[in-house]
């Protein structure tokens, strides 16, 4: 057997289910070298930014920081209540 008789991925002899995994393989950096031609490709973009640009962005900041800390203390309390019941279960001697 040759060495192109042999899958890439297994060493063992081509089998139709190795060619799937080598094309998928094939699909991911397609897909890799697509996207990376798509970001570095771009052509200059006409835009530009006003005065509301900036509190518009220290808004989306503010809420997204207080909505993480909101998230962050209610899974911090159901840890916590659940913990308590846990101890509240056992009986103490």
């Amino acid at each position: 057997m040759g060495a192109s008789a042999l899958c890439s991925i297994t060493g063992r002899p081509r089998m139709p289910v190795c060619r799937k995994r080598e094309m998928k393989i094939y699909r991911n950096d397609l897909l890799v070298l697509m996207l990376a031609l798509a970001i570095t490709m771009t052509t200059r973009a006409q835009a530009y930014l006003d005065m509301g640009s900036g509190s518009m962005f220290l808004q989306m900041l503010v809420a997204g920081s207080l909505g993480a800390v909101f998230t962050a203390k209610s899974y911090w309390n159901s840890i916590r209540q659940k913990l308590s019941s846990r101890k509240a279960d056992k009986p103490s001697n």
